[in-house]
């Protein structure tokens, strides 16, 4: 399911590039570039979603799980898809909260772990900022490159692979979670890694550090929208101080600082990026609600 997720845009554009040069030029007059790509995305998006969206609630209007018979192929797609595996226990779960509860915490490795995750995590986020911003603003003889959702294609898929081979390899608690919830954290990862790409094109470098300075605060209200969670006034102070300061470093000489980036800033572009946004700070809360309600792994995730 997953990967007809990201090979149909994809089959997609390859029946859109068999249009006439003439019907192409004439739809970019009436609207700009990166919108008829987005109604690519989710329209191709919506030949899987709809469909889906409408089994399922079929399903669980009809209780159609009940009337077929357990232990069969179709009684374990329904039972993994639609109702999840709530009821299911795993003993050797319950045996290591038992022994963490009372084996007394190594305060030393666990802050080791959490120095090598941090590292980790600033050095690929860092990597993965440059090497984006390098494809997308590079020229390759006299073109650019302007597929994003190749890239977020190939981004997500070699991520796949490698969570695939981990989990296969090391055991993880037992999967409860019904599979289609993790479709409405998989489409806004998708579109929000899509607006990060194509946002590169209209905006510059410092409206970028800003908007994604910003998402702290972003992250914070769609907690409250998703989860109901309740977070202390200092937390929105420092998120607004951190969008502030960000703000006033990158534009106290804005003539200036725009003149060292060939991409300027245009409407176009600030609306892609607070799609990112949104689309992003709804990832991460929706992926911490799974994971609070199922007891998941983070690999899982």
């Amino acid at each position: 399911m997953l990967t007809w997720v990201y090979l149909v845009p994809l089959l997609w554009g390859l029946v859109k590039n068999e249009l006439s040069e003439q019907e192409h030029i004439e739809s970019h007059k009436l609207l700009p570039e990166w919108f008829l790509s987005l109604i690519q995305n989710l329209f191709t998006y919506g030949l899987v979603i709809v469909p889906g969206a409408l089994a399922i609630k079929h399903i669980k209007k009809t209780n159609y799980i009940e009337k077929i018979s357990p232990g069969g192929w179709q009684y374990k797609l329904i039972l993994s898809c639609v109702h999840g595996k709530q009821d299911l226990v795993d003993l050797e779960d319950l045996e290591k909260g038992a022994a963490s509860s009372t084996e007394p915490k190594d305060k030393s490795g666990g802050a080791k772990k959490l120095l090598i995750c941090v590292v980790g995590l600033q050095f690929s986020y860092l990597m993965w900022g440059y090497l984006q911003e390098k494809i997308m603003t590079s020229t390759y003889g006299d073109l650019k490159f302007g597929d994003s959702q190749f890239l977020v294609f190939m981004n997500r898929i070699l991520a796949l692979i490698m969570v695939y081979g981990y989990v296969s390899m090391v055991k993880q608690p037992t999967h409860k979670t019904p599979l289609y919830k993790y479709s409405y954290s998989s489409f806004s990862n998708i579109m929000s890694s899509w607006c990060q790409y194509e946002a590169l094109k209209y905006v510059s470098f410092p409206t970028q550090v800003i908007c994604k300075a910003s998402k702290t605060l972003a992250v914070i209200l769609m907690g409250k929208v998703v989860s109901r969670k309740k977070f202390p006034a200092y937390e929105y102070v420092c998120a607004g101080l951190i969008f502030i300061g960000v703000s006033i470093f990158l534009l106290w000489n804005p003539q200036e600082t725009e003149k060292n980036y060939t991409t300027e800033t245009t409407f176009s572009g600030l609306m892609i990026l607070i799609g990112y946004i949104v689309f992003d700070s709804f990832t991460s809360n929706w992926q911490g609600e799974l994971y609070n309600t199922y007891s998941m792994s983070s690999y899982q995730v």
